[in-house]
């Protein structure tokens, strides 16, 4: 029997689990069923679960900061991911990540998010941040930190900056931390008038010596303390000890403890009030396949009226033609749809994995109520089962992979970049513009263009419009007419068929898939535009535009990489052609005031088409110097 759990929050339906297993009938129905009411078979839960309590966080407006302990986070990454898939945090602070340097913030990525990390060894300490890449911040640099602590900088659109700081105490810490902790608060307080501050102090709150520091905060820099229920709990203790501080009450709207069973801590977490900030939905624009039929696809081709396209005397509006025709077969087909997708896609993390840890929590929290031994042990069971789950999966996905894959190099080379370190940095882009740092995407693009758009004024400064690197003056007794070479559809056809589906589209929005299936039928109407175009000498405005990333690196532009190929059977063919070419390359370079880079311009090759591969740059400077 399959059931819906309809969350309190927002109304919507888990995903559906199977409940009544032997393992969970015994666990999850028999306590809560009495108080639940049946509608439409479904569900509903006055008091919420952890996995509802997750869901109306995420529901809830604000900023959302949440902190765990997890005792080494490269072992339980995965686990943090699943847990930012069902809430998504705005800034997730970790505590006890157990880091060195030769872990790489590539083999902790978490999409969506960037890491911000301290780390100490892999035996213990370290703290880390995670925030969302739709957050505006900057980190704050104290330098050599002597304590283990991270602090960011928030910059919400409209409205002063706030600083969030994740700080982990160990037990054995030193005498100075609490001093070495004031002066960082009191450093970020000069210039900030609003702090937060999360972590694991070790400062129990049932403690009366513990208690005694948590006062002194709040008389010096007048920090409240939120967490009032204790956050970890064991077969032996309980206590209070990961807590959340902040200077300005009127701001935080809601606080919290969720008991995960991620590792002994259980999750905090607190909503700040007046943030204007909305996470973005991932949204994906797509064409489903799902009742797509390549015959009568072919077919709809096939009756199509692509000979209008010809009676059009403008090239904007003939492709415009073609491609409306295209695509409104396409849509009739495999139809766009829009897919919201929340969280991040674990590939090796299945529903099994999903449900063992729901089960997890669920007997974690159990266990905290009843604090009984069998329930710990449970708890325990369920716990080693799911790390022993999640390294099985994540180890047969890997081998699977790369043994489907063993016969193609690029999939195979995909796949373990997928799981290898790489020394791209996760962290935030910035431009340095007179002086000013630029972290908006947008504003980047910008200048960016603007200074792209500019360069090329400058670059010409250094040239005469009467310098001419090329003479070709001897030359200008031939009146030859440089002409293109019909494209054929037979070639057309052959280019589509070679197309990768798994390419991502272009601006216009056309499918690679279906290119590549239409191909018969479109080639011929394809060549037709194509040759128009390099008739008229006019491209449609839409072929010009291109998604581009700039890489200037200063000096001179240059016509780099110019090579002219020409077979025939004479020499005065031969010479016809190449002087042809040659007219056409100095008006070009005339017209965009450019020059040739005279260190790859030097020789002229004449032989056969395997005689002119065989030779080397070697070869030929031997040559040249003899």
């Amino acid at each position: 029997m399959i059931l819906d759990f309809i969350c309190n929050a927002c109304n919507k339906p888990f995903k559906p689990i199977q409940l009544l297993n032997e393992h969970r009938t015994g666990s999850l129905l028999d306590n809560d069923v009495d108080d639940a009411e049946l509608r439409n078979d479904s569900i509903v839960y006055p008091a919420f679960g952890i996995l509802c309590k997750l869901c109306e966080i995420d529901c809830t407006k604000g900023f959302k900061i949440g902190h765990l302990n997890v005792r080494s986070l490269y072992n339980k990454v995965d686990h943090v991911r699943s847990l930012l898939s069902e809430c998504r945090f705005h800034v997730l602070g970790i505590s006890e990540t157990w880091l060195d340097q030769n872990i790489h913030n590539s083999e902790l990525a978490i999409p969506g998010y960037l890491l911000v990390r301290t780390d100490r060894n892999r035996h213990g300490g370290g703290v880390a941040i995670y925030v969302n890449e739709n957050v505006d911040f900057d980190v704050i640099d104290f330098g050599e930190n002597t304590i283990e602590s991270v602090w960011i900088k928030i910059k919400p659109v409209n409205t002063k900056p706030f600083v969030i700081g994740n700080v982990y105490r160990p037990p054995n810490s030193c005498t100075g931390f609490v001093d070495i902790m004031h002066d960082q608060i009191s450093f970020i307080l000069d210039s900030i008038r609003e702090i937060i501050v999360v972590g694991d102090l070790n400062w129990n709150i049932f403690d009366k010596q513990h208690s005694r520091n948590i006062k002194t905060l709040h008389q010096i820099f007048q920090l409240n303390q939120y967490i009032k229920t204790p956050t970890r709990v064991t077969e032996n203790s309980s206590s209070c000890i990961d807590l959340i501080f902040s200077n300005r009450d009127d701001f935080i709207s809601k606080t919290g403890v969720v008991p995960i069973g991620i590792s002994d801590h259980s999750l905090i977490y607190a909503i700040r009030k007046k943030f204007k900030i909305k996470l973005p939905p991932r949204i994906l624009h797509t064409r489903t396949f799902r009742k797509f039929n390549e015959d009568l696809f072919i077919s709809d081709l096939a009756s199509a009226p692509w000979s209008i396209c010809e009676a059009s005397e403008d090239a904007d509006e003939a492709w415009d033609i073609w491609k409306h025709i295209f695509t409104d077969i396409c849509d009739i087909h495999a139809p766009m749809v829009t897919v919201r997708r929340k969280g991040t896609d674990i590939p090796w993390l299945t529903d099994e994995f999903v449900s063992l840890s729901r089960d997890r929590d669920y007997l974690k929290q159990k266990a905290e109520k009843t604090n009984n031994i069998d329930d710990w042990n449970s708890y325990k069971k369920a716990r080693n089962k799911l790390n022993n789950l999640s390294k099985s999966l994540k180890r047969d996905y890997i081998n699977n992979k790369l043994k489907d894959n063993v016969n193609d190099t690029k999939t195979l080379w995909k796949t373990m970049k997928d799981f290898l370190p790489n020394k791209k940095k996760q962290t935030k882009t910035t431009l340095n513009v007179n002086g000013n740092e630029i972290n908006n995407p947008t504003d980047i693009a910008n200048h960016f263009n603007k200074y792209f758009c500019s360069i090329s004024n400058e670059l010409a400064s250094h040239f005469n419009d009467n310098q001419n690197d090329i003479t070709v003056e001897s030359l200008s007794q031939f009146q030859q007419r440089f002409n293109f070479k019909d494209i054929n559809g037979n070639e057309i056809e052959a280019l589509l068929e070679k197309l990768e589906i798994g390419k991502a589209t272009g601006i216009d929005g056309i499918s690679a898939r279906l290119l590549k299936i239409a191909s018969s039928q479109i080639s011929q109407s394809l060549a037709f535009l194509f040759n128009w175009s390099l008739r008229s000498g006019v491209i449609p405005s839409e072929w010009k535009c291109a998604k581009v990333t700039p890489l200037y690196k200063g000096g001179f532009l240059y016509a780099d990489d110019t090579a002219l190929f020409y077979a025939c059977k004479s020499n005065e063919e031969l010479t016809t052609v190449l002087t042809e070419q040659l007219e056409n390359v100095k008006q070009w370079l005339d017209k965009h005031k450019l020059t040739l880079n005279i260190d790859k311009t030097k020789y002229m090759l004449f032989g056969t088409h395997a005689r002119v591969n065989k030779t080397t740059d070697e070869t030929i400077e031997k040559f040249y110097i003899s």
